[in-house]
């Protein structure tokens, strides 16, 4: 009688298991894992980034808008300022009077006031093309902002950054004259003669971009007209207050 050995289960397992894979196709399924596990990293970080860069834009937009604009407004401002200024300065240094009275025959006792129009025609165009100038040679700014306050609050005292911005003029540098009237005191009026002068400017800066409008005015002439002082009531009755006439020149109904 014949006996048949059979291996037990535990040592086929043991066998099966011993048995190794080629070493080429083990580095090159490595190499694969490796690839895609520093792919995913890779989607990763670029995920996080992103989205640290879109957290940070949407803190620091308002704060770098606001600061970005003021500084625009007033270096703007400031050029324009400085070209209406010039342009006053030498118009004050030629002599030239911009107003000139007439006084009318005695009996009217009216002074009348005459501008000067092609005068102040040629100050207007002057003032318009200094301020283009001083906006064209704008430069770029470097303007403070507290961008680790903004990130992070208030309770974290950093230095503030310097952010790059450029000013560019839009257009051209608009003007106009107008004439203001105020009343003042008793029969008084003063008359200002204005030049004021507008132009847009647009802002670029990291996450700023749009146009700014800026103006400044300055006093071309003053004028003052003063009048007989009228009368006043009180308790005595109706007086005149103006010394050098009886009469008032202001009609008043008396109370009965």
């Amino acid at each position: 009688m014949t006996t048949r050995f059979r291996p037990r289960r535990s040592r086929r397992l043991f066998l099966s298991q011993t048995r190794r894979k080629p070493v080429g196709k083990v580095s090159a399924s490595r190499a694969v894992r490796t690839r895609w596990s520093w792919r995913f990293s890779l989607v990763i970080v670029l995920a996080v980034l992103l989205g640290l860069a879109g957290l940070a834009g949407v803190r620091l937009q308002p704060v770098l808008a606001t600061v970005a604009t003021a500084e625009a407004r007033r270096v703007a401002t400031d050029a324009l300022g400085e070209a209406l200024s010039a342009e006053l300065v030498a118009e004050t240094d030629s002599g030239q009077s911009l107003v000139s009275f007439t006084v009318a025959p005695k009996p009217s006792g009216l002074t009348l006031a005459q501008f000067h129009l092609h005068r102040i025609a040629i100050i207007q165009q002057q003032a318009v093309e200094a301020a283009r100038h001083n906006l064209l040679a704008l430069k770029r700014e470097r303007v403070p902002v507290p961008v680790g306050s903004s990130l992070l609050g208030s309770l974290v005292p950093m230095a503030p950054v310097e952010i790059p911005m450029r000013i560019s003029l839009l257009g051209t540098v608009h003007s106009a004259v107008f004439l203001d009237l105020q009343t003042t005191g008793l029969n008084q009026a003063v008359h200002v003669l204005n030049l004021e002068l507008t132009a847009e400017v647009h802002v670029l800066a990291p996450f700023v971009s749009h146009p700014v409008t800026v103006s400044s005015r300055v006093p071309l002439a003053i004028l003052v007209f003063s009048g007989p002082v009228p009368g006043a009531y009180s308790s005595s009755g109706w007086q005149s207050l103006w010394p050098y006439s009886p009469k008032s020149s202001t009609k008043f109904s008396q109370p009965g």
